[in-house]
């Protein structure tokens, strides 16, 4: 017998206790590969605008998921395989992009259905 937390991630949220680091990064998505959505967790080193975007493997871009002013920390948001027009996207390879203040990163996804 175990106990079991179950929840679900609406808009930004803010994972507290943890530093953030000295320049913006994709920590991490979990699940990857993932079907339907993913959490991808990242790092905003100071505080100022911020943008997390989806692009497919060409480079388009596919979701805007944060354009906001932020404080420094680490965020959790999630993708749920859409695109800006609420259309599920195919399978494949897409890139989850932070850019801010503190510079610029990109993390692999795998949507497999």
């Amino acid at each position: 017998i175990g106990v079991y937390y179950i929840y679900t991630i609406s808009g930004v949220e803010n994972v507290s206790g943890v530093a953030a680091g000295t320049r913006a990064k994709i920590e991490k998505a979990f699940p990857n590969p993932f079907n339907p959505s993913t959490t991808i967790q990242f790092s905003v080193p100071r505080s100022g605008p911020v943008r997390v975007g989806i692009f497919d493997i060409h480079g388009r871009q596919v979701a805007t998921l944060v354009n906001e002013a932020m404080n420094a920390g680490i965020y959790r948001v999630r993708w749920n395989g859409r695109d800006q027009g609420g259309a599920d996207v195919a399978s494949g390879v897409y890139f989850a992009q932070i850019q801010s203040l503190g510079g610029s990163d990109t993390g692999r996804l795998a949507l497999v259905k």
